[in-house]
């Protein structure tokens, strides 16, 4: 069996990438690994989001029955 050849890549931020061709050893089949994925941070860049507030009026879980649900079977109080 021939094992395909996986030529070195140049990444943009300087650092070069080899996957890796390994053989599962139980089932046999071959598997790519990419060992320098961890090393892509630009991927994962945090964008910020607006905030979003709904209105409780509209909140499913203010009254539950309002929203399509049944009655509760079970509801526990707090003793005061």
């Amino acid at each position: 069996m021939r094992i395909p050849d996986f030529k070195k890549k140049q990444l943009r931020d300087g650092f070069r990438n080899v996957s890796e061709l390994r053989q599962d050893l139980v089932s046999g089949e071959w598997v790519v690994i990419a060992t320098g994925r961890a090393k892509r941070p630009h991927s994962f860049i945090k964008r910020k989001r607006d905030k979003f507030v709904q209105p409780i009026s509209e909140c499913p879980f203010e009254d539950p029955q309002a929203s399509g649900n049944g009655e509760p079977l079970l509801i526990y109080y707090e003793e005061s």
